[in-house]
């Protein structure tokens, strides 16, 4: 009851501000999303020349400046137990919408280390995720409720709805890490901000690995964002962790590898790019499926203009 009662206030809190919003960054925990803020943050303080410590969270920029927009950040696990599901697509729908996306594989191993070292540990008891198996990589893994299938489970459901939202881009973490600057001006354009090469410039240094991860062992957001906690000694219970793509298989051990290829191939929807039968276009950033039968639908784009 407990649970089902802070889920509900949760979903108050959040449709409020969707109803506000000039638009929506959508992503599951765990797939990039305060690098994104923060890119972002330096962007608009930047080129406003803002005297702000904290990140941006929805409208603290706005209301300094009423050219910023109100960004919606949200990871979509609340708001449909308020809205429904068709109320919340129209909601979206009515405003642009980024999905932030992350291979699997990784994001398996980045929530475990948030799930075993981070985290409050009254929620996690509340929720169960302070299960003793939770605590070990490859039970973590293949948990039905908080493992791979989750996210999975995500991207299927969202795989689903980008075909409803006429206003919507994909961005995936790999690509933002493979050209930083070239992510971040897409990114802007999408959100009608007509980008300043230099301010981009600036951004990407002040939000590169090395300095979040300086930011967040210095405490320098610790008062301004509950989502940096205190300097710790652990260098895997950092929220900024490793910051790496494609680290993956490096933790798990051959049968665990075996069973990740399997679930991907049965379970990973197309259209993301991390199907072993798809490839990216390169210098588009665009998701491009190979040779898909008539049976299951041709490729659709992955992103839509403004």
């Amino acid at each position: 009851m407990r649970l089902s009662l802070d889920r509900r206030l949760r979903g108050i809190k959040e449709v409020r501000k969707l109803r506000r919003a000039d638009a929506v960054v959508v992503s599951h925990p765990k797939c990039g999303r305060t690098w994104v803020r923060a890119l972002l943050s330096y962007y608009y303080s930047g080129s406003r020349n803002l005297a702000v410590t904290e990140l941006l969270g929805f409208d603290n920029y706005n209301v300094r400046d009423r050219t910023i927009p109100r960004i919606f950040f949200t990871h979509d696990n609340y708001l449909v137990d308020v809205t429904g599901e068709e109320k919340l697509l129209a909601s979206y729908a009515a405003r642009p919408v980024v999905l932030l996306v992350r291979d699997p594989r990784d994001w398996v191993v980045s929530a475990f280390h948030q799930t075993s070292r981070r985290g409050d540990r009254l929620k996690q008891s509340i929720r169960g995720k302070d299960a003793p198996h939770l605590r070990e990589l490859s039970a973590f893994l293949r948990d039905p409720v908080w493992g791979l299938e989750r996210y999975l489970r995500f991207l299927e459901r969202w795989a689903e709805r980008m075909d409803r939202l006429p206003r919507s881009l994909l961005v995936r973490y790999e690509d933002l890490h493979a050209d930083t600057a070239g992510g971040l001006e897409r990114l802007l354009g999408f959100l009608g901000e007509g980008a300043d090469p230099h301010w981009v410039r600036h951004a990407v240094a002040e939000a590169s690995f090395e300095r979040m991860r300086e930011k967040e062992r210095s405490g320098t957001f610790g008062s301004s964002s509950r989502r940096f906690g205190a300097p710790v000694n652990d260098p895997n219970a950092f929220k900024v962790r490793e910051g790496r793509v494609g680290g993956w298989r490096r933790w798990f051990a051959e049968a665990d590898v075996e069973w990740i290829e399997r679930t991907m191939a049965e379970r990973m929807p197309r259209g993301f790019g991390y199907r072993d039968d798809e490839r990216i276009e390169s210098g588009h950033a665009v998701i491009a499926p190979v040779a898909v039968s008539p049976v299951e639908g041709g490729a659709r784009p992955a992103e839509r203009a403004p």
